[in-house]
Formats: structure tokens, C-alpha cells, sequence
């Protein structure tokens, strides 16, 4: 029996762990794979030592030659133990065969497809320990979350019926309301019924009423007398406003002028402290004219103090009365607020009675549907406890059918343990036989080993091609799928791009248009300041020419001066030319002044000219820039579009490929 066992496990185990073993687990109740597997690894150990045990007993205490006769060396105490070793054999050699059925049933339909056609109803129904321990955790799986439906079940069924009970409890409070609101009711009518004073206090609140309504009517006509009042009010604040605006105006034309004044005061300044030192009797003229130029500035710095005073009346009158109006409008407000108030209490007295019955019915309405739905959830769950409940009884009923199936089964492995004491009663004759064959055996299961060994690996070489293949299918095809999405949007982002390649196109010539107009329009300007400034040029350069001969005139008179200052020798005719002479200076430098003026109105009006040039440049600039970007993006676009051409090119090409290879692997 343990020579037999070992050929057949020699067949079908690959690699063997020589260590022996430490330590047996013993079996739990919930055994995992991981488990079964180290017990695996054990018991295919104490196999092994076993097995090499009774081979070297074997080689030294089976036969033994004495005078020529070959004596059987047996006694009784040793019979027990090789009987207890064989069962723990045979045992742990169903353990490591159940194990690898699914390879043994392989290598059969390989070897004998016949064979195995004509068995499959047996050999269907043997599986490996990993599978019964796969099903069995799947019952357990089902049985916790049957378990799990049903204490959620019946929570559900708890909490539906905690929301009944207090849902009655509410319906019970609210019929207790309504009866006490019914005899208010009651109550109500009978004091109606009994008293007419309320129909007269009704009647005494309408002629109040319309008392109100005459007395609003009045305020209303009052209201619309001081809309008109508060119109002629701001259109006088207008006219106010207008005032100060003009004051404001003339208040900064008057500083203008003052600043004027202070620039060409300085400049007086300067001229007069410069011919101070060379003109005695010119600076005491010049001291004379300060003094008037002073007093004409207190006269101004007067005025201007006037107009402030005034503007600052013209504010407090203009704060005065919007006050009078706020506090006109304050007192309407309060008025209408008064009559407004004692209509709706009026109107709330009548309206309370009607809005608490309104009230009381739509919460007895709630309530109504609150308790119908409530018993529809309730239906609803109870069908569902019902199919729990059916479900479970299902359950339990496969469970039993299991049960009975693992009876017939244990009952099945009580007939193999009996095949098999009767097929170890066979092996003990055949023992002898089988010692003379063995050596024909191992060398023939070398050669099988060898042979299986080459069919595995081609087997598992084949099956790990066509997964392979079929992975790499799966894959070029979704590559195909989210290109060919890709190439739509591209086609859908490179016709938009087109569209706005277009409009953007269209408006640059429209832009290109506007640009040439405004260039036009600013050259022409540009011309027509460049001829006014030369002109102006001109004009300066004669006026400076002018000074400058006036200058020489006036150096000349200084020298003249000095020389009379020198000798001692002023008459009276000399110094009347001197002041005649040095008033026209004066005029000469307000000519220039103003000339200097007009020749910085010019240069603002080229600065603004060149200002506008360069914003139109700038916007130039702008939509190039925009132009060229949108450029780049249809090159990019154009780019991407054919780069995918060629990726989808070459995609059919590994696509082509790999159907051959998984045509030429399907012929093979």
C-alpha cells in the first residue's frame, strides 16, 4: 500500500520539503487556506520520513539467511506498530492525493480523454480540501449576512413601531385638542348668539374706519402738498448746487490767477533783486509797484474771503431746510403709521378666530396623512420581514440538503476506508511481487516525471500566451477606443480653432483698418501741430533774437549808468528815459510770457497727439500678439492631429500583428 502511494506521489508532487516536521497543528473549526496549506507542508514531511523509515527497515530486518533458508524476522509488537504507521500512511497519503485532484484529473483527460469521458460523472464530484473550506466560508458569508438582514429587520420593525406608538400618542393628543377647541367653538357661538353688543361694537369700529380712511385721505392730500413742497425744495437745492458749482469754479480761476500772479510776482522778484545791485533808483520804482501788487493781492485774498462766507451761508441754508423736510417727512410717517396700526388691530381681532381653526384643521390634516403614510412604510417593511423570513427558511432548508450531502459523503468515505483495509490485505500478498518491480518502476516514473514535467510547462507556457494575448487585445482595443474619441475631439477642437481662426482674422482686418484710419487721422493732425509748431518756432526764435538785442540795449544803459553813477553827474532827462526804457522791457517780457503760454498749449496738444499714436501702436501690437499665439495653437493642433494619425497607424499594425500570432497560436 505505501510503496503504491509513493509512485503516485512521486507523480504529482514537484518540489519536496526534506526538513521534518516540529510541531502538528491540530485542526480548527475555522480553518483557513493558509492553514490547511501548512498542514499540507507536514503532513507531506512525516510522509517522507515515513516512507524512508520502512525502506531502511526494510533493507535491514525484512529477510535474513541462515544455513541457506532466507527466515522471516516478525514479531507481534512490531505487527502493532506497522499497522498504526500504515493507517497514519494512508491517512496522510488521502490527505496530499485530495489535495491534488484537480492536477491528477488533469493529467488523466491529457493522458486518456476516453478514460475521463467515461468517469467525469465521478470524478466531477471529487474536489480538494480548498474547495470545501472556499464553499463552506461562502455558507458562513451567507448565513452572517442572513443573520445581519435579519437583526436589521428587526430594528426596523422596533423603531416602525416605536413611530406608531407615538404617533398615536400624538393623535391622541391632537383629538384632545380639538375637542377642547370644539367646545371653544361652542362656546364661541353660544356668546354670538346671546349678544348683539358685538355687532354694535363692529359697527362703532367702521365708523372709526371710515373716520380713518377721510383722515388719511387728508394726510394723503398733505403728503401731496409736500412731494409738491419737497420738488420746488430740490429744484432750489439744484439751482444751490449750481450756485456753489459756479462759486466753486470761479474759486479755482481766481487760485489760477493767483498762482499766475505768484509765478510772475517771483519772476518780477528775481528781475528786481538782479538790477537792485546796479540800479538805485530803479529799485526804489520797483519797491513802489510791490507795494501795489500787494495791496491788489489784499483786495483779492477779500474777495475771495466774501465768497467763502457766502458759500459757507448758502451750505447752512441748504442744511436747513433739507432738515425741515426730514422732519416734515418724519411726522407724515408717524401719522400713517398711527392709522395703519389701529386698522390691523382691528382687522387681526377679526382674523385670529378664522387662522386658529384654519390651523387646527391643517394640523389634523398632517396628522391624517402623517398616520397614513406611516402604515404604508409599515406594510412595506412587513412584506419585507416576510421575504426575510422566506429567505431564511430557504437558507436553513439548503443547509439541511448540505448536511445531508456531507452524511452521504462520510458515508462514501466509510466505504473507501472499508475498499481500501481490504486493498491493504491485497498489497501485504503483493508485497513481494512489487519489491522485484520496483526498480522498473522508478526508472519508469522517472521518465513519466520528466514527460509531465515538459507537458506542464508547455501547457502553462500556451495558457500564459493566450492570457497574454487576450490582456494586449483588451488593451489595444480601449487604446483604439480613447484614440479614436481623442481624433473626434481634436477634429471637433481644430474646427472650432478654424472658426475662431476666422472671426479673429476678420477682426485683425478690422482692427487693421481702424489702425490705418487712426494712423491717417494722427499724421494728418500731426502735420498740421508740426507746421504750427515750426511757425511757432519762428516766431520764437524772432522774439528771442528781439530780446537779446534788448538785452544788449539794456547792458549798454547799465554801463551808461555806471559810468554816471561814476561821475557823480544824474540829470532828470536820464533817468526819465531809464523808467520809459524799462516799462518797455516790462511789456517786452509779458509778450514772451504769453508767447511761452501759447508755445505750451502746443506742446500738450502733440503729447496727447503722440499719446493716442502710441495707444493705437499698442493695440497693434495686442491683436499681432493674439494673431501669432492663435497661429501656434493651430500648428499645435495640426501637430497633435498627425502624430495620432501615426499612433493609430501603428496601432493597426500591432493589431494586425497580434491577430496573425493569435491565429498562428490557435492553429497550433
Amino acid at each position: 500500500m505505501i510503496l503504491q502511494n509513493e509512485t503516485l506521489l512521486d507523480l504529482t508532487n514537484d518540489t519536496k520539503d526534506g526538513s521534518p516536521p516540529t510541531k502538528i497543528i491540530t485542526v480548527k473549526k475555522d480553518m483557513t487556506i493558509d492553514d490547511h496549506n501548512h498542514l499540507l507542508s507536514l503532513a507531506q514531511n512525516k510522509f517522507d520520513e515515513m516512507r524512508q523509515n520502512n525502506r531502511n527497515q526494510r533493507a535491514k530486518s525484512l529477510y535474513s539467511k541462515r544455513g541457506g533458508s532466507i527466515l522471516r524476522r516478525n514479531s507481534m509488537e512490531n505487527q502493532e506498530e506497522k499497522k498504526i504507521s500504515q493507517i497514519l500512511s494512508s491517512l496522510l497519503y488521502l490527505s496530499l492525493m485530495m489535495n491534488k485532484v484537480d492536477s491528477i484529473k488533469k493529467i488523466l483527460e491529457i493522458k486518456n480523454l476516453a478514460l475521463y469521458e467515461e468517469w467525469q460523472g465521478l470524478l466531477d464530484s471529487m474536489h480538494s480540501p480548498t474547495f470545501h473550506l472556499r464553499e463552506r466560508r461562502m455558507q458562513n458569508d451567507r448565513v452572517q449576512k442572513l443573520y445581519s438582514r435579519k437583526e436589521k429587520y428587526k430594528m426596523q420593525y422596533e423603531e416602525a413601531i416605536e413611530k406608531v406608538n407615538k404617533l398615536e400618542e400624538t393623535t391622541n393628543q391632537l383629538s384632545h385638542a380639538l375637542s377642547k377647541m370644539s367646545e371653544e367653538n361652542l362656546k364661541c357661538l353660544e356668546q354670538l348668539q346671546g349678544k348683539g353688543s358685538l355687532e354694535k361694537d363692529l359697527e362703532i369700529a367702521e365708523m372709526k374706519v371710515k373716520e380713518l380712511s377721510s383722515s388719511l385721505q387728508a394726510s394723503e392730500e398733505q403728503f401731496k402738498e409736500f412731494k409738491e413742497n419737497s420738488a420746488e425744495l430740490s429744484s432750489s437745492n439744484s439751482q444751490l448746487e449750481k450756485d456753489i458749482s459756479r462759486i466753486d469754479q470761479q474759486y479755482k480761476n481766481e487760485t489760477a490767477i493767483r498762482e499766475k500772479l505768484q509765478s510772475q510776482l517771483e519772476v518780477l522778484q528775481s528781475t528786481i533783486i538782479e538790477k537792485e545791485k546796479d540800479l538805485c533808483k530803479s529799485h526804489v520804482e520797483n519797491n513802489h509797484l510791490m507795494e501795489k501788487l500787494r495791496d491788489a493781492l489784499e483786495l483779492h485774498e477779500g474777495e475771495r474771503k466774501k465768497s467763502d462766507q457766502d458759500l459757507i451761508q448758502l451750505k447752512n441754508d441748504n442744511n436747513t431746510i433739507q432738515e425741515e423736510a426730514h422732519r416734515l417727512h418724519r411726522e407724515h410717517n408717524e401719522a400713517i403709521s398711527k392709522l395703519q396700526n389701529e386698522t390691523n388691530s382691528l382687522q387681526e381681532d377679526k382674523a385670529q378666530a378664522t387662522n386658529e381653526i384654519a390651523t387646527l384643521k391643517a394640523q389634523l390634516n398632517s396628522a391624517k396623512d402623517a398616520m397614513v403614510s406611516l402604515r404604508s412604510d409599515l406594510d412595506l417593511k412587513s412584506r419585507a420581514l416576510a421575504k426575510a423570513l422566506e429567505a431564511n427558511k430557504i437558507a436553513q432548508e439548503n443547509q439541511a440538503k448540505l448536511q445531508m450531502t456531507i452524511g452521504t459523503k462520510h458515508a462514501e468515505i466509510r466505504d473507501v476506508e472499508s475498499k481500501l483495509a481490504e486493498s491493504k490485505r491485497s498489497l501485504d500478498l503483493d508485497r513481494s511481487a512489487s519489491d522485484n518491480r520496483l526498480s522498473e518502476l522508478n526508472f519508469d516514473k522517472s521518465k513519466l516525471e520528466e514527460k509531465i514535467a515538459d507537458l506542464e510547462s508547455k501547457i502553462h507556457q500556451h495558457e500564459v500566451e493566450t492570457v497574454t494575448l487576450k490582456d494586449a487585445e483588451a488593451r489595444l482595443q480601449a487604446e483604439k477606443l480613447s484614440l479614436e474619441k481623442d481624433f473626434a475631439d481634436l477634429k471637433v477642437t481644430s474646427n472650432a480653432v478654424a472658426a475662431e481662426k476666422k472671426v479673429l482674422e476678420q477682426v485683425v482686418q478690422s482692427m487693421n483698418e481702424n489702425v490705418s484710419k487712426a494712423r491717417e487721422s494722427t499724421d494728418g493732425k500731426l502735420n498740421v501741430l508740426e507746421n504750427d509748431l515750426l511757425k511757432a518756432r519762428i516766431g520764437l526764435e524772432k522774439e528771442k533774437t528781439e530780446i537779446e538785442k534788448l538785452k544788449t540795449t539794456v547792458s549798454l544803459k547799465e554801463q551808461e549808468l555806471k559810468e554816471v553813477m561814476n561821475a557823480k553827474s544824474v540829470s532828470e532827462a536820464a533817468a526819465l528815459k531809464e523808467k520809459k526804457d524799462h516799462e518797455k522791457t516790462k511789456q517786452s517780457l509779458a509778450d514772451i510770457t504769453r508767447q511761452s503760454g501759447i508755445e505750451k498749449q502746443l506742446q500738450d496738444e502733440l503729447s496727447r497727439a503722440l499719446a493716442e499714436k502710441n495707444d493705437i501702436l499698442k493695440q497693434k501690437k495686442i491683436g499681432d500678439f493674439k494673431i501669432a499665439e492663435l497661429e501656434k495653437q493651430l500648428i499645435e493642433a495640426n501637430y497633435k492631429i498627425e502624430v495620432e494619425k501615426k499612433s493609430i497607424t501603428a496601432e493597426k499594425v500591432v493589431e494586425n500583428v497580434l491577430q496573425e500570432a493569435l491565429e498562428n497560436t490557435k492553429s497550433q
